[in-house]
């Protein structure tokens, strides 16, 4: 059996490239939809409980769930690939054979949804006008 499952999870390249998907969704998402470009450096490397990198005990809980959400809008597709569900909707065998696309939307608009909601302070660690000479 474990050979088997090897032997088709080496040749569908959809399930082994939907794992970058979802953490991508969500970098992306948090950083260009959520947070707008603005990054603190300082609070980025921070332990701090106040920091706005630490979340819910030094775990982004949204971000687990949304790529969680990412993960499981593939994994249909990937059970009938190789052979656990004889059966499936075409659209599902689809967004299998794009994993890396569907599971990288999902997850990103999953997470901005969840982080959105709660409202998230967003504080510039630098004024856009600042001209930087080096």
């Amino acid at each position: 059996m474990a050979r088997r499952y090897r032997n088709q999870q080496c040749n569908q390249p959809g399930f082994g490239s939907s794992d970058a998907g979802p953490p991508g969704g969500v970098v992306l998402a948090d950083h260009y939809i959520v947070r707008r470009t603005a990054l603190d450096v300082d609070a980025l490397y921070s332990e701090e409980a106040d920091s706005p990198y630490y979340f819910q005990g030094g775990f982004n809980v949204a971000a687990m769930v949304a790529m969680a959400a990412g993960f499981a809008a593939v994994m249909p597709g990937f059970l009938h690939k190789v052979g656990v569900l004889p059966t499936m909707s075409k659209a599902l065998v689809v967004a299998y054979d794009n994993a890396w696309f569907v599971s990288f939307f999902i997850a990103g608009a999953v997470y901005s949804l969840l982080r959105l909601r709660r409202g998230v302070e967003v504080k510039r660690q630098y004024s856009r006008a600042t001209s930087y000479s080096y």
